[in-house]
């Protein structure tokens, strides 16, 4: 009985989930270090363009592709900061790569540019707050709760979230992120 249900799963999650997001990698994600499936990103996040990505000072090879999701984002003012992590796939016919580090940026009427790679922004987001233009800890913290929020949906749920999290041993120890899951 149990192979059956669980052949019956299987055969669910094949038919519900696309072609492309199975011939897509697992990825860890450079915020909470989870081991995601790639169909997280595709059917839980919002997708980036990727066409903006070299607009905004991100290093793109004109024979490769690239999907990037949004894992956080929020304003101060009159700038945008985000928050990006997605997959490349070069024209060799290699197979989707996931980016092991993701991208912060920073956007405004004047345009679009790359703060820093994404995994260790949480972890010295203090040292943010002496750049030009400065990004104050509020930013941080609305990123972080942002982070939580789209994670949760993309999970269907906060505490299948923190499941995951305590399932994969990655409930995070900066306290940036510990505040932003206790809310």
């Amino acid at each position: 009985m149990r192979n059956k249900r669980l052949i019956a799963l299987f055969c669910f999650w094949a038919w519900f989930t696309p072609a492309l997001a199975r011939a897509l990698p697992a990825i860890v994600d450079p915020v909470f270090h989870l081991t995601l499936p790639a169909a997280i990103y595709t059917h839980g996040f919002e997708e980036f363009p990727a066409a903006q990505l070299k607009s905004c000072g991100v290093v793109v090879r004109a024979d490769a592709s690239y999907r990037y999701w949004v894992l956080a984002e929020t304003s101060n003012g009159n700038m945008d900061y985000v928050m990006l992590d997605g997959l490349v796939k070069p024209s060799s016919g290699a197979p989707w790569q996931a980016d092991m580090q993701g991208v912060f940026l920073r956007r405004s009427a004047a345009g679009c540019s790359l703060i820093d790679p994404l995994d260790q922004v949480f972890a010295y987001y203090q040292s943010y707050e002496t750049d030009s233009p400065a990004i104050g800890g509020a930013v941080f913290v609305a990123l972080a709760r942002d982070a939580v929020r789209r994670f949760s949906a993309a999970y269907g749920s906060s505490a299948r979230f923190k499941a995951a999290l305590v399932a994969q041993k990655r409930l995070p120890s900066l306290s940036i992120l510990k505040n932003a899951l206790a809310r």
